[in-house]
């Protein structure tokens, strides 16, 4: 037992990470900041940039949107579609998806980001941890430290500069590579090692249609089974000495309005002394709409099965068993969604 833990704890690293508080953040403070504004009520400008520079971060236009080529094979999620600037929230773009290409899947795997990303370095928050992929000016050899959404560590350098386009590496608890394009104002690459990524397939401006914009994001599941009895709680695993039974119940509170789950199972790569088993899961939302997925040793690696919800508040059921070296659990984002027509 004591070789498998440390295994399965690389794996809970890969797909979630720390938990704050789990009620939707207020993102307005009373009497100096104004508050999400979206469509023309923005006031971002919506002609297209006339400079690109790696010194500064881009400044963002209203209706500013990148076609997105999405893949991530060990979890079997892929998708095309449009990252689209909808908004501002005081020092933040709101930044939203393609109500056409909505995928829950993307939104659980947190790459690229949407919501709230910061103008002055285009930096962002997953598991409520902020990741900075970028740190301007971007010049050869420039570095900083920035954390995985688990809050492992991680080193970015800037291997290379060509004109306005730059090379990071990020090495340390993963191994990602980034290509950021003055031209389009935003990473035009992304590939993390046994993970994923994404490159921007076409960039532009005046973006019409409408657009879905998931803000004020909070991890409100990251619980299930591993290793026979062991249970997950909040991505943290729970020690053999107090084990459970298979059932878990978990109350979201009120104040979001829609939600991105998904059922995950994952065998430990290095089994120690435990065999690989049957990895099972079963979900009950508060409306008893049920969920479940099952995986067998003949089918090894990653399952992940994504579903969306709207309002998650309620009490939601967990009955998970790792009948093995491996993992059952429910990850589940939840928001407050915003619907923009540009």
């Amino acid at each position: 037992m004591r070789v498998v833990v440390p295994i399965l704890a690389l794996l809970l690293m890969t797909l979630a990470g720390c938990v704050g508080d789990e009620s939707p953040k207020n993102t307005v403070d009373e009497g100096t900041l104004t508050g999400p504004l979206l469509g023309l009520a923005s006031g971002l400008p919506t002609l297209p940039r006339e400079t690109a520079t790696l010194e500064a971060a881009p400044e963002w236009r209203l209706g500013e949107w990148w076609r997105i080529k999405f893949t991530a094979p060990p979890y079997g999620i892929e998708g095309e579609f449009d990252r689209v600037v909808a908004g501002v929230d005081n020092d933040t773009y709101l930044v939203g998806m393609d109500r056409a290409g909505w995928n829950d899947g993307i939104m659980l795997l947190h790459f690229p980001a949407f919501g709230e990303i910061a103008k002055a370095d285009l930096s962002f928050e997953a598991h409520d941890l902020p990741i900075s992929f970028l740190r301007f000016p971007l010049v050869e050899g420039g570095t900083w430290e920035t954390q995985w959404y688990n809050g492992a560590p991680l080193t970015a350098i800037v291997e290379s500069v060509d004109g306005t386009v730059a090379k990071v590496h990020i090495t340390g608890a993963r191994d990602i590579h980034i290509t950021y394009d003055a031209t389009m104002g935003a990473i035009s690459k992304l590939a993390i090692a046994d993970y994923g990524g994404y490159e921007v397939i076409e960039h532009g401006y005046g973006y019409t249609g409408d657009v879905r914009v998931p803000a004020a994001q909070d991890l409100v599941f990251c619980d299930g089974r591993a290793v026979l009895v062991q249970a997950v709680d909040r991505c943290k695993l729970v020690e053999a000495t107090e084990p459970r039974g298979p059932e878990d119940r978990i109350t979201v509170k009120a104040g979001y309005d829609a939600v991105s789950f998904g059922l995950f199972l994952a065998d430990a790569q290095d089994t120690g002394p435990v065999a690989p088993g049957m990895l099972q899961i079963q979900v009950q939302d508060p409306s008893w709409n049920r969920y479940s997925a099952v995986k067998t040793p003949d089918d090894p690696g990653y399952l992940l099965l994504p579903y969306g919800g709207g309002d998650p508040a309620g009490e939601w059921t967990i009955t998970s068993v790792a009948a093995g070296a491996g993992l059952a659990i429910l990850e589940g984002v939840a928001y407050v969604s915003y619907e923009v027509s540009l």
